[in-house]
């Protein structure tokens, strides 16, 4: 909301009086109804007073309430009244700019004016602080305006002196621009012809927005919805892959123990071929036994390619949601590698042991090999 300067060369002041066009039936008044219509009859210019807006006034007025150049702007001549009628146009008091109304009107003003079908005139200056406030309000809440909602809130009542606005029952105001003080009669003439469509055509498309940003927030509502729902869906999902990778984790932890075993069996056969060095009797028999402990150690080692492959085939199906487990996996399928070489060592190992067995005691059952 722009702000009304409390500074003026003028001496300007409210005005408003009950005229000739169609008027609301008199509401039900409280108390506070009634003390309001009162203080604010109290505070009625005199109806038959001159308009203190000159001429020369006019380029300050426009300057000092911000008012564009596509408005023409009439100072009134002597024994003209605010509330005269003015075709296709009307009388707009320096109070209400004061109050906070700008021109071109609000689209919320303009329905509500032509709802109530009263002039700008006729509606006392104090009252368009409601207005204003309630704009201010919903542009700063981010809440679309309309006049439905301004209505809801508040109720267009006439006084003696002409029309007022006041809060409905169980509706609370606070914060309004100061209180005018009324007294000075000064108001100036708008005509309004082509800006009067405009204004008409601003309406409707205010009101087509406002339906358009309902049916919008709909379908965000639903698209919240969803996105909720996708939201428990992927925690769910999340949840099955952190099991799946505790499972991997596991399986690389019995890989690592299963390779512990079988450095250990390397060691054994390692031994066991230093033996047979030195046991050249039991040389046959300990080459059988080398023999099915080298094809054990082949099954083991297919064992395991199965196994590296399942862990490859699990870790392509993770790939996207465990780094942790791709790691694993390569470091299992790193470690499956080196067994494999050192099975390939033992059985080279077994073969030398046996060339040299075969050297070292010829067997009549086994022909002598030539180098």
């Amino acid at each position: 909301m722009v702000s009304s300067s409390s500074s003026s060369p003028l001496s300007l002041s409210p005005s408003s009086r009950n005229i000739g066009e169609q008027t609301l039936p008199p509401s039900p008044k409280s108390s506070s109804d009634e003390r309001a219509a009162r203080a604010l009859e109290a505070l009625m210019w005199p109806h038959d007073l001159d308009s203190t807006v000159s001429e020369s006034s006019l380029g300050y007025l426009r300057g000092c309430f911000g008012i564009l150049e596509d408005f023409t702007l009439i100072a009134p001549e002597p024994g003209q009244r605010a509330y005269d009628p003015i075709p296709k146009g009307f009388a707009l008091t320096i109070d209400a700019l004061e109050a906070g109304l700008r021109l071109p009107f609000h689209p919320v003003i303009s329905s509500c004016v032509s709802w109530w079908r009263v002039s700008p005139s006729q509606i006392a200056p104090n009252s368009w602080r409601y207005l204003v406030a309630f704009l201010g309000e919903c542009h700063y809440t981010s809440i679309t305006p309309t006049r439905s909602l301004f209505l809801s809130c508040f109720r267009l009542s006439r006084g003696s002196g002409g029309y007022y606005l006041s809060a409905r029952p169980g509706f609370r105001v606070s914060g309004l621009r100061p209180a005018i003080r009324g007294g000075r009669g000064a108001f100036l003439r708008v005509p309004m012809e082509a800006e009067a469509t405009k204004l008409r055509s601003a309406i409707k498309v205010a009101e087509q927005h406002a339906l358009d940003l309902e049916a919008e927030a709909t379908k965000l509502r639903s698209a919240i919805k969803v996105a909720e729902q996708h939201a428990l869906d992927l925690e769910a999902e999340a949840t099955k892959l952190r099991s799946a990778i505790k499972v991997a984790e596991q399986h690389a932890l019995d890989l690592e123990a299963e390779a512990t075993k079988l450095r250990s069996a390397i060691k054994v056969a390692e031994q066991h071929a230093l033996d047979l060095e030195a046991e050249a009797t039991k040389l046959r028999s300990a080459i059988k036994v080398a023999e099915q402990h080298a094809l054990d150690l082949e099954a083991e080692a297919t064992k395991l390619r199965s196994a590296i492959k399942v862990a490859e085939q699990h870790a392509l199906d993770l790939e996207a949601e465990a780094t942790k487990l791709r790691s694993a996996i390569k470091v299992a399928e790193q470690h499956a590698l080196d067994l494999e070489a050192e099975a390939t060592k033992l059985r080279s190992a077994i073969k030398v042991a046996e060339q040299h067995a075969l050297v070292t005691l010829p067997c009549p059952f086994f022909p002598q090999q030539t180098a």
